[in-house]
């Protein structure tokens, strides 16, 4: 899980934009999906992030909907749109704790998020203030994330055409091995 990833005994340095920037891309992906079915995911934190591969920062998410199972008898006390919001918040907060390196509660929303623009660029600032203001919705997201997700889709093209032509020189490596 992310948890686990970022948050040892012994904290590293700040976490490059970048990978941030990825995280958010991909858990809005997720989101927005699960929104787009009328649903909610309710269970979404630091430790139902799942890090796949650290090296190319792929994560998915685990234990949506779980809490639609377990507490059947509480489902409809909320609104669907107010379920949807809490997740959306739920995105600013996990990347927010990210960016600080720092559980929610040890540190006030205003100092963390004056810590995001001491560390890190105004956009992410303002995507993360977005996410943390009532009103912020998926389509508002996406759309605020148009340009990010463009560079995602661009380096997980990349990463493809590079075990392509990986794969391909190992299937030529191995047609001219006499042993096979």
């Amino acid at each position: 899980s992310l948890e686990a990833r970022y948050f040892p005994t012994s904290p590293e340095a700040v976490i490059d934009e970048r990978i941030l920037w990825s995280y958010l891309v991909q858990i809005a992906t997720a989101v927005r999906a699960i929104h787009a079915a009328g649903r909610a995911c309710r269970m979404l934190d630091l430790s139902s992030v799942l890090l796949i591969d650290r090296s190319t920062n792929r994560i998915k998410l685990n234990g949506c909907g779980l809490k639609d199972v377990l507490n059947f008898s509480s489902v409809g006390k909320k609104s669907l749109a107010e379920l949807q919001y809490e997740d959306l918040l739920a995105v600013g907060n996990i990347i927010l704790q990210l960016a600080c390196k720092s559980h929610t509660g040890s540190r006030g929303a205003q100092e963390q998020l004056a810590y995001v623009s001491q560390h890190y660029s105004a956009e992410l600032k303002d995507i993360l203030t977005y996410l943390l203001t009532k009103g912020a919705t998926i389509q508002g997201l996406a759309s605020s994330l148009a340009t990010r997700t463009m560079e995602a889709l661009e380096e997980s093209v990349d990463d493809r055409e590079m075990l392509e032509d990986q794969l391909s020189k190992e299937l030529d490596v191995s047609r001219l091995d006499p042993t096979n």
